[in-house]
Order: structure tokens, then C-alpha cells, then sequence
């Protein structure tokens, strides 16, 4: 049995978090009113998923009749708290404590630390762990220390538009081998979208109301559960090679640190929703490249979910933090496939360049169609590796395309050929 199939966290059948039509004009229920059908506890409406949701157990509701519509929940065996009976395996294992920024590193008895990476204050204490700490599986690290510094020495020196002085203090003896919690998910996706669409041949115009449903299925798409790295390096890192992800034992942590998940699945909807309906929208551009002209109708977008299992996973990063002129820097090297990424400054000579650039683009009479990449935006985090990296490809996928013209307009020239007015007809 692979991993993929074997036990979820939270299984439920086909259709959960489903779109459904409802009848009736009652009000939606809000948390003053109701409580959770399943464990008693307040429940809110989750705009995202067009739901009520109870944070605690992860069941979802329809917002008007309160009937089940799945569940976006975490197996509770997770969540321990300090006076549950420990394992063998953790009682082995402590906390190294940031007294500084308040990070959480859980270690075995011999891995200890000099400095914080997230915020590289030296202020640590270690005590023993709070709750137990047992991810379901892991992906064990491939790229050691010697190569991970190498790998971010060249990736600092491709970057375009640093400062002075930047590089040189960029100190690689600080990265840390962490073990990053996540979570995977795998779902069901329907999303529709509509916009406006123009073909243009010569003097003539057709426009056409375009209305667009697609349906397809990801497989673990990772999303990180520690508020401590920022979200979109995790995603620039991105893709991990599951066939190495293996369930988790305590000697794959023997040497390195784990952060520890801080955020379940129910308190990531926005993200999940946000990062899915970008998947989503990449699909839908495919459909936008018939027309010489289209412009999304973004009010009128709608993505829901259905078969969603999530599993708690380890992913390997080398990580690292840099202060530099007042702000903070993060920088991580993928420890299994040696993938870099962060965010750096730019110098105060790039940014001037950028906004002379943006001026001159302004006074242009022909503003060119291709946008300008700003120092700015070079030196960000790379993009996140899209919809084919964890399109599920055993399984059915679907899109239509609704397409209704809505008029025609054609340019009226005299006779020099001059445009000197159009004519319209709606259909």
C-alpha cells in the first residue's frame, strides 16, 4: 500500500466542503446562534469556503441549514498537552527555547544550540518537551552541510541589485539543518471563473461573455505549518521528492532540529484557498489565449473543494536568517534536492533606476504590453512551482468552456481610410 493510501488524518467521503444548491431566504447562521452539530463548540463563517466551520473538530457546515458539508479537521492525537503520558521516544527528547523571538526547536538528548535561526539570538534555554511530538511521516535530508553553503554561496552571488557590503556579510556558518512541519494535502478541486473576451480581425470586433468550470485533483500540495519561515519560501523551495517520504522515526531526527507545527489545517483556509484558486486560474489562462483580448471578471470566481485528506509531514531545509540594515532576511537551501531561494535587499542605486524606469514608462506614447520585472521583484523569493508539479493525473479532470457572443463592432473609416466612428450590433 503507498503512503498516498494508507491512513489519512482526516478521511471523509466524497463531496465534502461540495458545492450545494440551497433552497429557502433563511439568514446564515452565525456563532451566536449555533453550535457545532458534532462537539458543542462555536462555529464561524469561513468566507473562503462559503461554510460554517468549527475550529476545533474541522467539520464543515452549510451556512444556512447547518448540514454537513465534510470536514477541514486534524486527528486530535496531535494536540497533547504537557500532563499527557509521554512516549519513550520523546521523553528522550527536549525543547531548545528562544527567549528572544519565543521559536520552539524540538532535538534529541545530544543535538543542543548556540543561537536561535530564526532570529539568531544566543537567549536559549532547553526544557523538556510540552506535548508529545510525532509527525506521520518524513523526508530524511540528502544534502549536507558542505554542500548546502555551497549551493547558497552561488545562489547569493547570481543576485542582481544588492548593496554593498550584503554579500560579505552573509554568514553561512549560520545555516541550520531543520526539519520544516507540514502539512500535505490532497483534494478535489472545482473552480468556476468568467470573464470578457475580443476578437479582433481588421476593422471588425466580436466580444463574447466567457464562462469557464473546471474540475481536476492535487496531490500533496505542501503547505508549512510554523510561523517562524516565511510562507513563500517554503513555496520558492518546493517540489520534494515524496517517493523518498518515509513514516517517521526517531533516528531520522538524530543531529538536526524540528519545528514544531503551530498552525492546523482549519486556522490555513485562507491560504489553502488562495494558493489552490491560483492553480486554478493558471489552468483558466489557457482558455484566455484564443481571444486577441480578455479581462477576468475576478467578483464572479468560485473554487470549493471535495475529498480532502491532510498528513503532518517533516520536509528538510537548510535555513538561515540575515539581518541586514534593519530588516530580516530568510534564505533556505532544500536538503533533498538542493533547490535555493530567499529574499535579498536592493541597493538605494536599483531603486532609483526603478522609478526613473516607471516615469519614462509613463511619458512613453507606446506603453509596451510587456511588464518591466523592478530590481524589487528579481530579488525576491522565486514563484512557487504551480498546478503540474501536483496535478493528479490518474484521476479525472475536466473543463468547459461557455461561450456566448455578445455583439459585434465594426470601425467606420472615410475614405482616406481614417476611423471616424464604429457601428455596433448587439446579438
Amino acid at each position: 500500500m503507498s503512503l498516498w493510501n494508507s491512513r489519512p488524518l482526516s478521511p471523509f467521503a466524497a463531496g465534502a466542503l461540495g458545492k450545494t444548491s440551497e433552497q429557502g431566504s433563511s439568514e446564515k447562521l452565525t456563532a451566536d446562534s449555533v453550535k457545532c452539530p458534532s462537539c458543542g463548540s462555536n462555529i464561524f463563517f469561513e468566507p473562503e469556503l462559503d461554510s460554517m466551520m468549527c475550529r476545533n473538530c474541522g467539520n464543515v457546515y452549510s451556512p444556512n441549514t447547518l448540514e454537513p458539508r465534510g470536514s477541514f479537521g486534524v486527528s486530535k492525537e496531535h494536540d497533547y498537552v504537557g500532563d499527557v503520558e509521554m512516549s519513550e521516544d520523546d521523553k528522550k527528547r527536549h525543547e531548545i527555547v528562544c527567549n528572544s523571538c519565543g521559536a520552539a526547536l524540538v532535538a534529541d538528548e545530544n543535538t543542543m544550540s548556540t543561537m536561535c535561526p530564526f532570529c539568531g539570538s544566543p537567549a536559549l534555554i532547553t526544557r523538556r518537551l510540552t506535548r508529545e511530538f510525532k509527525p506521520d511521516y518524513i523526508v530524511p535530508f540528502k544534502i549536507d552541510r558542505e554542500r548546502a553553503e555551497s549551493i547558497m554561496k552561488d545562489w547569493i552571488a547570481s543576485r542582481k541589485y544588492t548593496p554593498f557590503g550584503f554579500r560579505s556579510k552573509c554568514q553561512l556558518t549560520k545555516m541550520t539543518a531543520l526539519y520544516v512541519p507540514f502539512w500535505l494535502l490532497d483534494c478535489g478541486v472545482n473552480s468556476e471563473m468568467s470573464g470578457t473576451g475580443k476578437i479582433i480581425s481588421g476593422l471588425s470586433t466580436s466580444i463574447y461573455e466567457v464562462n469557464s468550470k473546471v474540475t481536476y485533483y492535487v496531490k500533496g500540495v505542501p503547505f508549512d505549518a510554523s510561523i517562524n519561515v516565511a510562507n513563500k519560501l517554503m513555496e520558492a523551495l518546493e517540489p520534494f521528492d515524496y517517493s523518498e517520504m518515509v513514516r517517521f522515526e526517531s533516528r531520522y531526527l538524530q543531529g538536526f532540529y524540528a519545528d514544531k507545527y503551530d498552525q492546523l489545517p482549519t486556522e490555513m483556509t485562507e491560504r489553502i484557498m488562495r494558493r489552490i484558486h491560483r492553480f486554478s486560474r493558471s489552468d483558466i489562462d489557457l482558455v484566455s489565449r484564443k481571444y486577441t483580448e480578455y479581462e477576468d471578471r475576478y467578483d464572479k470566481a468560485l473554487t470549493w473543494l471535495n475529498e480532502i485528506n491532510v498528513k503532518y509531514c517533516l520536509l528538510p531545509v537548510w535555513f538561515m536568517t540575515m539581518e541586514f540594515d534593519g530588516s530580516e532576511y530568510q534564505f533556505g537551501v532544500n536538503g533533498q534536492t538542493g533547490e535555493a531561494s530567499g529574499q535579498v535587499p536592493t541597493s538605494s542605486l536599483a531603486d532609483l533606476g526603478d522609478k526613473v524606469a516607471v516615469r519614462l514608462e509613463s511619458f512613453s506614447p507606446r506603453p509596451s504590453h510587456k511588464k518591466r520585472k523592478s530590481a524589487y521583484e528579481t530579488n525576491d523569493y522565486d514563484k512557487d512551482p504551480g498546478l503540474d508539479c501536483y496535478f493528479d493525473s490518474t484521476r479525472h479532470s475536466d473543463l468547459k468552456v461557455d461561450e456566448i457572443l455578445l455583439r459585434h463592432v465594426v470601425k467606420i473609416t472615410d475614405k482616406n481610410g481614417n476611423i471616424i466612428g464604429e457601428h455596433s450590433v448587439e446579438l
